[in-house]
């Protein structure tokens, strides 16, 4: 057939073979893990035939859902005997920070370490920061399931800023664990009663509690563990405002109750001590910024009764009813006065550790009167912001000497009505002093504390530990003093913006504390040339030369250089 004269036909585009959309999935399901798409049940049961450690571990590398169903199993769950756990290591003890403290980490520390032995102690710390960023950085209820389901021998358990945990997970937890001895819950908001009370009944060997910033956890938590946790001996409870004076009650209920801390809830001094005096076994009392609201009928009481009537004999019968009182600790309680510690002090007559702080209707006399009548078994006395308490100009003569003569740790902490009087008239029968701390105490001079140290020196073994910071009128000759005295036995001294001490004093701390551990020289007018003294403690471990101006950096880098071994802060 002839062409010629015929136009050429155009060239045709190659038709693009088009994928169906049922295709590409079927394609996408050909290359899932067919093993994912089986049930649960199947896998479990395939799981069952295979309890070898190494081959658990290998099994729930495969997927996290492999991980989470490896993490239920118990060794109950299968056909053949797990092995048996090393005796070389029988008791383990883990602790999640921050991103670390997931569901997942908690799963895989089931499968790897249930074989190996007990896992006694377990402390989660979720951090805040990172829970708008990454929420699956934080502890769920799933873990809590977790735990409870495979640690069975827990004893201990710390749950710290777990923002997710909700009272189900706490149950679950519960469920599994009833061994466990101590709980501590520290901001953890979405815990409520209804979480505590079966903590409170199915936790029966519970000994320690401590519940800090839960503000949902209320007075039906205490009253379920008045009624059931009958074994408790510490209960802390701090920034729970739903705790209040409905449930106090329950704490007189505890027969082996011994420590007792109750800070920032909804009940005022008298009705803690109305209710808790019943404890008769209670040794340690910590009560801190209690309000001033009472109802109406103490109120009235008062009333009757004169300014802060009520107070003063609920401390005594506090003090008289519970015997084995040792420590008590009071903290920004505004309804105590002279009358009412003195009251508490006569009652508690085995009383060994009084820390009071911001207590500012406590007055010089009435401190005065406790210690000179009622501490002959007071061992550790700590006052603190206490502005209340200022010393008269003359006063000592008509005072007779203390009886606190067993006294072994004296702090005082920003009382600036403190002065040389009060520390001569304690240098008079306080022998047996070992820890001294002052702070902030500007009015005080080398007279007082000589008076107090050189008292001291009669005693045995001496001072070990003397913390001395913003004490401005105090000289080198304090520190001569007390390096000559107690130089062989002392262990700790801190000279902190003593503005008063000057560099000389390097010298002699060298050569009369051979002994020291810790030197803390922080805000000290010390130069390169008094470093060099230091050099003959040998067992120094601990220097802190923090904002100390005159110091070089050859200087420092030189001293760290033939002291390795101490930790220096600089």
């Amino acid at each position: 057939m002839n062409m010629a004269g015929r136009e050429p036909a155009p060239r045709r585009k190659r038709a693009r073979l088009m994928k169906r959309k049922g295709c590409e999935e079927d394609e996408g399901k050909s290359h899932e893990n067919p093993f994912d798409r089986l049930p649960e049940e199947c896998i479990l049961k395939i799981f069952s035939c295979n309890p070898d450690p190494s081959d658990r571990w290998s099994c729930a590398a495969v997927s996290k859902k492999w991980l989470n169903l490896q993490a239920q199993m118990k060794r109950s769950d299968f056909k053949l005997e797990p092995p048996a756990p090393c005796r070389a290591a029988t008791r383990f003890s883990r602790c999640l920070e921050g991103c670390s403290s997931v569901d997942t980490r908690l799963a895989a520390m089931v499968v790897a370490k249930f074989w190996r032995g007990k896992i006694t102690s377990l402390s989660i710390r979720g951090d805040s920061l990172d829970y708008s960023s990454d929420p699956h950085g934080v502890l769920t209820d799933h873990g809590l399931r977790i735990v409870g389901s495979s640690f069975p021998y827990l004893k201990s358990l710390a749950l710290w800023g777990c923002l997710r945990v909700t009272s189900r997970g706490l149950t679950s937890m519960a469920q599994g664990c009833g061994l466990l001895e101590k709980l501590d819950l520290c901001e953890c908001p979405l815990l409520t009663d209804e979480g505590m009370v079966a903590v409170a009944t199915l936790l029966t060997n519970l000994l320690t509690l401590s519940i800090d910033s839960c503000r949902n956890v209320g007075n039906g938590t205490l009253k379920a563990f008045g009624t059931h946790a009958l074994r408790l001996e510490s209960i802390s409870i701090v920034g729970c405002p739903l705790v209040g004076d409905e449930g106090l009650p329950a704490l007189g209920d505890l027969p082996n109750l011994k420590r007792l801390k109750l800070a920032r809830v909804s009940s005022d001094l008298t009705v803690v001590l109305e209710n808790v005096r019943h404890a008769k076994k209670l040794a340690v009392v910590s009560l801190e910024e209690l309000p001033c609201a009472l109802p109406n009928e103490q109120k009235q009481l008062i009333k009757d009764c004169g300014p802060l009537g009520s107070c003063v004999p609920r401390l005594r019968e506090f003090g008289l009813q519970c015997f084995n009182l040792r420590s008590v600790s009071l903290c920004r309680c505004s309804l105590l006065d002279d009358n009412a510690l003195v009251s508490l002090a006569r009652g508690a007559a085995a009383l060994e550790s009084l820390a009071l702080e911001c207590c500012n209707r406590v007055s010089f006399y009435g401190l005065v009167q406790v210690l000179s009548n009622y501490s002959k078994s007071l061992k550790v006395l700590s006052l603190v912001k206490c502005k209340g308490i200022v010393e008269p100009l003359t006063w000592a003569a008509q005072v007779p000497a203390p009886s606190c003569t067993v006294l072994e740790t004296l702090v005082i902490e920003h009382c600036p009505g403190i002065r040389d009087g009060f520390f001569q008239w304690l240098g008079r029968a306080c022998w047996q002093l070992h820890e001294l701390e002052l702070i902030g105490l500007g009015a005080i001079s080398d007279k007082g504390l000589l008076s107090l140290v050189l008292g001291c020196g009669q005693g045995s073994p001496g001072l070990d530990r003397v913390y001395m910071s913003g004490c401005t009128g105090l000289t080198d000759l304090s520190v001569f003093c007390i390096a000559s005295v107690f130089g062989e036995e002392l262990r700790s001294l801190g000279l902190v913006d003593c503005q008063g001490v000057s560099s000389r004093c390097m010298e002699v701390i060298s050569a009369c504390c051979p002994k020291l551990v810790d030197l803390d020289l922080s805000r000290c007018k010390i130069t390169d040339d008094e470093l060099v003294y230091l050099d003959r403690i040998h067992g120094l471990m601990g220097l802190n030369l923090k904002n100390c101006l005159s110091l070089s950096r050859k200087a420092l880098d030189s001293f760290e250089r033939t002291h390795f071994e101490c930790d220096i802060v600089f």
